[in-house]
Formats: structure tokens, sequence, C-alpha cells
């Protein structure tokens, strides 16, 4: 089997989605690298960096999706309101942290508009 490679080419494919025992089907969205469905275990090795800064200023790159996913230490503080958000800078995979609650209350605003533009992102699932 082929190690992932966060480096590899990002695309999210459309799927048909049911839920065992509901009846419950929609559309979703999976997140693909090099054409493999990523699984949750591979999440904690895309690297990790802001998208946002404590000003409310949005990295250069392209958002792609957000997850529902708390590796690590974010798996233990399980804040509301907090987002992983998939994002692409120079066309490599990284994922962020985004909390509702705005680090600089001088940028309150924008910050918040800023989440709420995150928050409608795609969800993205993984294997």
């Amino acid at each position: 089997m082929q190690e992932f490679n966060p480096k590899g080419e990002v695309n999210v494919q459309t799927v048909e989605i049911s839920v065992s025992g509901t009846h419950f089907r929609g559309k979703g969205y999976v997140l693909r690298v090099d054409g493999r469905p990523v699984a949750v275990a591979d999440f904690e090795k895309i690297p990790s960096e802001p998208i946002i800064a404590d000003n409310g200023v949005i990295a250069d790159g392209e958002t792609v999706g957000r997850v529902n996913v708390f590796p690590g230490a974010c798996g233990k503080l399980r804040r509301p309101g907090h987002l992983h958000v998939l994002w692409l800078k120079d066309g490599e995979l990284r994922r962020a942290c985004v909390d509702a609650t705005p680090p600089n209350p001088a940028c309150a605003d924008l910050w918040k508009k800023r989440y709420a533009e995150f928050a409608a992102l795609p969800h993205l699932f993984l294997e």
C-alpha cells in the first residue's frame, strides 16, 4: 500500500452517503489525495499551519473544506465552535484550527466574518 503523501494532488469527490440503520441518504464530499481517500489516521500527517492571523487576515491559499476530526491536543480541548479547515498553500495541503472566539478583541468583527466563511465550507468525510 502506498504511503500517504500530504503534498499529492488534492481533489474532492462528491458521493452518495447513507447511514446504516437510518433513513438518511444524501450527498457528501470525500477528500482524496493522489486519487486515494484520506484516512482519519492520515489527517495528523497533514502539516498544520494557520489560515487566519490574529488580526483576521487570511493567508494566501485556497480553502478546500472542513473536517470533523480532532487530533492530538485539539481532541482533548473540544472547544465549542472549533473548526478544522483544510486548505492549499502553493498547491500543498494544510490543516488549520480556527476558534469561534477571536484572539484579538480589536478585530472581533472581521474574525467572526471569516469564521462564518469557514463554517460554510463543505464538510469533508475522511475514511
